[in-house]
């Protein structure tokens, strides 16, 4: 389908709520096809909200489609596509092809039908990607919100789904959030450090996931920040840091969690905070 048409569709079909009678094989084609569109319009606004509603939302596709969907999105056109190339756009398709895994997720939370083997690629894919990322803007003037960071830390919330013993998929997801926020060499403004914060508190502490002692030996990994040596990164991250802790107790105060999890957090903080004394 041509992508003046797609759109011109797609605005015809939000109008009716979204819904569409007959086969919406071409649609799903089109839509995956542009996913990572340079155009807001069509990515934001047309394509990722009627995907939301036809997967999650109506649950008008059935599970063979959603787990080829699922797959494709996990593959090197998606979520790597141009993962080496540094480029304005490439990102976009990265990031909402993160983003469309969720709906498909959530069904699949509620009604099985991914398998393991499939859940297990997830996993590993998703922190292989952003282990790989190399665009972290948070919002572009003309291109619109990219995201790439906040995007993958909303999967955070399926690497567990279906373990019976989620401990270790914790810490993998807890030292891979560390290690990225160490690496990036500017500042995270568009609220990243709050996406980052939700599932590590409403889930892996609130849900006893991870004992006091994992964290505070976790927390301990930022103290790296001051080992890097080009000033100007070293100062990003301390600010990156800085806020994704301060994100984190504050969540923490909201939802009464222990003070064997509060206290070691204070503690690291002083160290970054500079205006203390």
């Amino acid at each position: 389908m041509e992508r003046k048409l797609l759109k011109k569709d797609l605005l015809d079909i939000k109008k009716n709520d979204y819904k569409l009678q007959g086969n919406k094989d071409e649609y799903i084609k089109a839509m995956m096809l542009h996913i990572g569109d340079p155009d807001p319009v069509l990515r934001d606004d047309l394509i990722y909200p009627t995907l939301l509603h036809w997967i999650e939302i109506n649950r008008e596709l059935d599970k063979d489609t959603l787990s080829r969907m699922f797959d494709d999105l996990l593959s090197d056109n998606y979520i790597f596509y141009n993962i080496d190339k540094k480029d304005e756009t490439s990102v976009y398709r990265r990031t909402f092809s993160t983003l469309t895994l969720n709906p498909i997720l959530c069904v699949h939370e509620e009604e099985p039908f991914l398998s393991e083997d499939q859940m297990d690629a997830f996993r590993n894919k998703m922190i292989d990607y952003i282990n790989k990322e190399n665009d972290f803007r948070g919002y572009d003037d003309i291109h619109g919100w990219a995201h790439a960071f906040a995007h993958w830390s909303d999967t955070n919330f399926f690497y567990t789904l279906g373990l019976e013993n989620p401990t270790d998929m914790c810490m993998a997801v807890l030292s891979t959030i560390q290690n990225n926020i160490l690496r990036i060499k500017t500042p995270l403004s568009r609220e990243e450090d709050e996406r980052l914060a939700t599932n590590i508190v409403y889930e892996y502490i609130g849900e006893s996931m991870i004992t006091p002692v994992i964290f505070s030996s976790w927390l301990q990994g930022f103290n790296r920040v001051f080992e890097i040596e080009d000033k100007m990164h070293r100062s990003s991250a301390k600010v990156n840091v800085k806020h994704f802790l301060r994100s984190i107790y504050f969540r923490m105060m909201h939802l009464e969690i222990s003070d064997d999890f509060v206290l070691p957090l204070l503690e690291l903080e002083k160290k970054f905070n500079s205006y203390l004394y």
